[in-house]
């Protein structure tokens, strides 16, 4: 039995306190050693370039055409530690930014120049990284799994501001047009923070652990939660417009698409849901808990789950167009050019497949 076949079969019994090691075991449980962090890291495209992060601590780069190895850093592999979260590109596509994970080291920012991989600065904090660092406001936000949420400046990596939350910190953090910070901690607690000093603007206390990105539309900020539950708040004040149980934990975070919400629950349930109420418009089932972000594309939506079979429906209607068995689970954030489609097991292999016809149209291993 699997971890996550586990989970369904306890989720049940789970309470607030052992959620922490139920989370831990996600972590730990790819690779093959299950008692040390394996990354599995997204998925992130720039001009016809795979960027990945791998389970040893290096960046990667591939050509999206054939997946041929174009470069990595660093060269050497020792004292590193695994990267799960997609490399981030600035605006300007000339600078990459990428953190770690480790148990006892701490996590460290690592920024790049992106062509030449020419290190520009590193920060190490005293908690790891799991979420992607987001850019705003000319600021870097990276959370940590000490609860912290820091604030520096791109370019050098200074210190701007700190904020500390009450649990742990694994999502990335999602931001407004009205320069506000929005995350959710592992200990059931939901912050909007003021993009220019750090300052908590409110909090809202939920019914369970946060890991997925929040999602931002106007003034609604909608977000699940471990404990089957999807909220949508307003932006200023916290308060609540609506909430809807499913059927099962939400770790992937939410989509959105012309005015259509998606969301995938570990039960393996897709639903398509109104924006302003929460009813479903749709529901779909595919075969697997779902924990990698879903994909949009033009008329249709992609799930890769942890059974590692790589779905895709129809917005529409969530009718099925085809599905494909990737082999291994699949928990990181897939990407896209046009139709086609990238995507990465927890075995470290990267496939490209055409999102049409639902066929293969190369695959490779991980540099690990």
């Amino acid at each position: 039995m699997d971890l996550i076949q586990f989970l369904k079969r306890i989720i049940k019994y789970i309470t607030s306190t052992t959620v922490l090691v139920v989370l831990a075991l996600l972590l730990t449980g790819c690779g093959t050693n299950r008692f040390e962090p394996h990354g599995w890291s997204g998925i992130t495209l720039d001009n016809n370039k795979i960027f990945i992060g791998s389970g040893d601590g290096q960046l990667i780069i591939l050509g999206a055409e054939g997946g041929n190895l174009i470069q990595t850093h660093p060269q050497n592999k020792e004292n590193l530690h695994p990267i799960y979260s997609a490399p981030l590109l600035s605006n300007n596509g000339k600078t990459i930014f990428y953190g770690t994970y480790s148990k006892n080291d701490g996590g460290t920012i690592y920024s790049l120049q992106s062509g030449t991989l020419s290190p520009n600065w590193t920060k190490t904090f005293p908690g790891s990284i799991v979420g992607q660092p987001v850019l705003g406001n000319n600021l870097l936000i990276v959370s940590s799994s000490d609860g912290k949420l820091y604030a520096m400046e791109p370019e050098t990596g200074t210190p701007k501001w700190v904020f500390q939350s009450d649990g742990k910190l694994w999502s990335s953090a999602a931001l407004s047009e009205e320069n506000s910070v929005f995350i959710g901690s592992l200990n059931k607690k939901f912050y909007a923070i003021n993009l220019e000093n750090g300052a908590k603007l409110w909090e809202f206390e939920t019914d369970g652990a946060i890991v997925g990105t929040p999602l931002v539309n106007d003034s609604t900020v909608y977000f699940g939660t471990l404990n089957k539950t999807i909220h949508a708040l307003d932006t200023k004040t916290g308060s609540e417009k609506w909430s809807r149980i499913g059927d099962h934990w939400y770790w992937a975070p939410l989509s959105l698409d012309n005015n259509v919400l998606y969301a995938g629950s570990m039960g393996g349930t897709v639903s398509a849901l109104n924006l302003n109420t929460g009813l479903p418009l749709w529901e779909a089932n595919v075969n697997g808990a779902i924990l990698a972000p879903m994909l949009t594309l033009e008329s249709l939506i992609v799930i890769a789950t942890d059974e590692g079979q790589v779905t895709v429906l129809r917005k529409d209607s969530g009718l099925q167009t085809w599905d494909f068995p990737a082999g291994d689970s699949i928990r990181a954030k897939m990407a896209n050019q046009g139709s086609r489609i990238y995507l990465i097991t927890t075995e470290g292999e990267i496939k490209s497949l055409d999102a049409e016809r639902g066929t293969s149209l190369w695959s490779r291993q991980r540099e690990d």
